[in-house]
Order: structure tokens, then C-alpha cells, then sequence
């Protein structure tokens, strides 16, 4: 028989305890993390950062070239060809980090997405229209 019932786990009683906020949110280890290693906050923003222009372009991209006309198999296409890129970074990541270290890896990736993140998203028509 696949299919057979369980037993109720105990109940916690939740109302019994005052809860922080950071216990709320489940960032106590973050939280204690940073307060060993006050310079890791940098980094981590810049990783926040980088995170937030690629996830913007990978959403905003298809929206804009369907503004442009473009079909819907150009579109595919441009998604494929970005994942066709990324699959050989992720296969030789471990090679290249034990080669460049951790810190040379992330700042051999900000230095080639840096300058093409303008072509990329198209500046001039840019994610606001034609504020430029």
C-alpha cells in the first residue's frame, strides 16, 4: 500500500514565545555572519547589484524586443543563446575559481558584464522609454 496515514506531530505553541523580528524574517545567521565579517557586507552588495541588473535584463529584455517587433522565435532565440553562454561558464566555474580565486572570478565576471550591459538592455530606447 502506497498511501498509509500519518501520525499528527505535537503542536508548538507559538504564542507562548515573543519572537524578534530577524527571528521572524529567518536571518539570525545572516545577521551574525555580518557581524563577524563587517567587510563581507560589500561584497555582498555588490553581488546584490550585479544579481539585480542581470535579473532586470533577463526580464525586460523579451518585453523590449517584443516592443521592437521582434517574433516570438527571436525572442526564444536570444534566451537560448544566453543559456548556451552560461552552461560553458558554469561547466569550467571550479577550474577558473581555483585558477583566479573567488575574489578574481566575481571580478572577471563584473568586468566583462560591465561594459556590455549598455548594448544589452539598448541605453538609448532604455528600460524607460525615451528618457535619454
Amino acid at each position: 500500500m502506497l498511501l498509509q496515514a500519518a501520525p499528527e506531530p505535537p503542536r508548538a505553541r507559538l504564542s507562548a514565545q515573543a519572537v524578534a523580528p530577524a527571528e521572524r524574517l529567518g536571518v539570525q545567521s545572516s545577521l551574525a555572519a555580518l557581524r563577524a565579517h563587517p567587510r563581507s557586507f560589500g561584497a555582498l552588495a555588490a553581488i546584490l547589484m550585479a544579481s539585480v541588473g542581470l535579473l532586470a535584463a533577463n526580464v525586460f529584455l523579451p518585453l523590449r524586443l517584443s516592443d521592437l517587433g521582434a517574433p516570438p522565435s527571436l525572442i526564444a532565440l536570444s534566451a537560448t543563446a544566453s543559456a548556451l553562454f552560461e552552461i560553458p561558464v558554469m561547466l569550467m566555474g571550479r577550474q577558473l575559481t581555483e585558477r583566479l580565486g573567488l575574489r578574481g572570478f566575481f571580478v572577471v565576471g563584473c568586468l566583462i558584464y560591465t561594459p556590455l550591459t549598455p548594448k544589452y538592455e539598448n541605453w538609448r530606447g532604455g528600460l524607460c522609454g525615451n528618457c535619454l
